[in-house]
């Protein structure tokens, strides 16, 4: 979640401070890559995407391609600096080997848990509206975990909770290009 905010910083610092933010950046894609997780590899690769065509008004094409090349590069190294720290194996077997299976597999097995949670929310089917209450699913009959946030908020909370939750990442990026525009005017 710290990532965004670090790039920022990184891009509109100088000197010192830069290389204070650019390790900060660094260390944290280190533990991002140290996680193993596909799903955080995707998101951050849909959200820099996502951020770059929501702001590309307000930076000039040429500081774009900079900070992608700049990041790109500095996406390489921390690569670079997790294979040779022994988690290239670690990640070759997530990524490469462990999307190669069948669903089942490939998501470790949580479309199976997502299932269950649905089959159970089919059994009853006002629970898509109003979902069973507040951390329902820790006290049914369910093994594991359900791995996932919003199928969590659904399940216990219906809609409403599921909506709060997407408005908790809607609200910020519109407050965002809210004070961007804002910052554009008065300069």
């Amino acid at each position: 979640m710290t990532l965004p905010a670090l790039v920022s910083a990184v891009v509109i610092t100088r000197g010192v401070q830069r290389l204070f933010w650019l390790s900060a950046t660094l260390v944290t894609g280190m533990a991002l890559i140290m996680t193993v997780s596909r799903g955080a590899f995707v998101a951050v690769t849909v959200a820099g995407a996502c951020a770059v065509v929501m702001f590309r008004r307000y930076a000039p094409p040429g500081r774009l391609v900079a900070v992608a090349v700049g990041m790109a590069f500095a996406a390489i190294i921390v690569a670079t600096l997790a294979f040779a720290l022994g988690f290239g194996d670690l990640v070759y077997q997530r990524v490469v080997v462990g999307s190669s299976g069948d669903l089942g597999s490939t998501s470790s097995g949580r479309t199976e848990i997502w299932a269950n949670a649905l089959e159970v929310m089919m059994e009853h089917p006002l629970s898509f509206i109003t979902g069973f209450g507040w951390r329902a699913y820790y006290v049914m009959p369910f093994r594991f975990a359900p791995h996932n946030h919003y199928l969590n908020q659904w399940f216990n909370l219906g809609i409403t909770g599921l909506a709060c939750s997407l408005l908790l990442f809607a609200l910020p990026i519109r407050a965002a290009k809210a004070a961007i525009t804002r910052a554009s005017a008065a300069t």
